[in-house]
């Protein structure tokens, strides 16, 4: 073991008595520049280097209406008799633009469980036209096992994920769990990104997160369906809060407190 001692019986000094002994303060303040070119170019790349992924989900998890699909040329049927969204709903299944309406069964949820023919259907809808579509099939109803058919308003994004990965009805719950987790991503960064900045340093932990959530973006864009989706934005959570964490101090420690 090396003796910390030197041939005078005086103790020697070590990086770590050197590092500990620099003025920081006194370093911007007379050599680097307390606020100059260098710290607003690193503060821009911190803030172009920071997107705000948790505000994602407003745009990516817009709730559009929707009905239940039917079969092509029923589709194509539908179509061609030039009815709205609303009234092509209520021919397909129960049906109320009332949101307020308590249960799936009246947002385009469920579909007639019908033998549906072109004939059949014809006749249906002349008769809900002649009675201003205020009627109602009374027979049993199925899930809508073909997929749905959407209608966004013109404030929606022109896409969303609840749209691509049909998170409707009974899936629904799929949404504000995703979400949940995201959170859950969030404050694993908040802890990791702290622990690593201090451990490995604030420049190796930005760029490790950074990298970190590109990858998890990336992913997220090619998800094949809603679970790796979740995963991935939880990834992408925990690597932007990290960054951002991190960055923060960084910000703080290369300039000066006035």
């Amino acid at each position: 073991m090396e003796d910390p001692t030197d041939a005078a019986g005086k103790r020697k000094t070590t990086n770590r008595d050197y590092v500990s002994n620099i003025n920081v303060d006194h370093l911007l303040r007379n050599h680097v520049g307390s606020c100059g070119l260098w710290q607003y170019l690193t503060t821009l790349l911190v803030f172009l280097g920071n997107p705000t992924t948790p505000t994602f989900p407003v745009f990516a998890n817009s709730v559009p209406m929707q009905r239940c699909r039917v079969d092509s040329r029923l589709e194509q049927l539908l179509n061609h008799r030039n009815l709205t969204f609303e009234q092509t709903a209520i021919v397909v299944g129960p049906w109320s633009s009332n949101h307020t309406v308590i249960g799936e069964l009246y947002r385009g949820c469920r579909r007639y469980k019908q033998e549906w023919t072109s004939e059949l259907m014809n006749d249906w809808i002349d008769e809900l036209i002649a009675e201003n579509f205020s009627l109602q099939l009374p027979l049993p109803t199925e899930s809508c096992h073909q997929g749905y058919v959407y209608r966004l308003s013109e404030l929606q994004y022109p896409s969303s994920v609840v749209i691509e990965f049909e998170t409707v009805c009974d899936h629904s719950w799929l949404v504000p769990m995703g979400t949940s987790v995201y959170m859950l991503g969030m404050m694993v960064g908040f802890i990791v990104g702290g622990w690593a900045g201090d451990r490995f340093g604030r420049k190796k932990t930005s760029l490790f997160m950074a990298v970190l959530e590109v990858v998890s973006t990336i992913t997220t864009s090619l998800a094949p369906n809603y679970m790796v989706y979740i995963i991935s934005r939880t990834v992408i959570g925990a690597a932007n809060i990290a960054k951002l964490t991190v960055t923060n101090i960084l910000m703080m420690e290369i300039t000066l407190a006035h």
